[in-house]
């Protein structure tokens, strides 16, 4: 699978304006990772604390429309840590480590 053909939003496919960045981010780990084989898994992939909520019965999770089987693993980590940095803390995403 061409990973710029992966889906982004209700259009299904990834924006223009956004290819070459993305092409230079999937570069960068190929050149980074090398042969290493990297683990997909099943991700929520909007993890948020927004998304979410602890109840007596337990945690819930709703707006499931970013859900994939085919996510590199720790993907839910990152965007939790990523978007809780920028929404809540207020930091833009250079000050993240996104350039």
């Amino acid at each position: 699978m061409d990973p710029l053909e992966v889906s982004d939003d209700q259009t299904g496919r990834v924006r223009s304006s956004d290819r070459a960045e993305l092409r230079r981010y999937i570069d960068l780990v190929e050149e980074t990772c090398g042969d290493q084989m990297i683990s997909v898994v099943a991700a929520y992939g909007d993890w948020t604390p927004w998304n979410m909520a602890s109840t007596e019965t337990g945690a819930v999770a709703w707006d499931w429309e970013r859900f994939d089987i085919d996510v590199p693993m720790g993907w839910d980590a990152l965007h939790y840590s990523f978007k809780s940095s920028v929404v809540n803390d207020g930091l833009s995403a250079r000050q993240c480590g996104w350039s």
